[in-house]
């Protein structure tokens, strides 16, 4: 398995196993357990998420097109909160 992105909660890294698997990939998060029982020492590290190498590329491009719509979407929430721009 290798690392594919690191998350800064638990939450965030089910999020993007969720999203990996829907697509088809076998992720994993090997600190679920850990994470959900101490996540203060996940805090600062982070908490991982896995898929087997052959997955790799396809996983990353797949993270890669979320974070992206994350920004877009958060973009979009700073100007639509009913604020003119004038």
């Amino acid at each position: 398995m290798v690392t594919v992105t690191t998350c800064s909660g638990l939450i965030e890294a089910q999020k993007m196993q969720m999203l990996l698997r829907c697509d088809g990939i076998d992720a994993f998060i090997p600190d679920e357990g850990s994470a959900s029982w101490t996540p203060h020492y996940f805090f600062a590290s982070g908490v991982r998420v896995q898929v087997p190498e052959e997955q790799v590329r396809r996983a990353k491009k797949i993270i890669e097109h979320e974070k992206h719509a994350d920004q877009q979407d958060s973009t979009h929430e700073d100007v639509s909160d009913g604020d003119s721009l004038e």
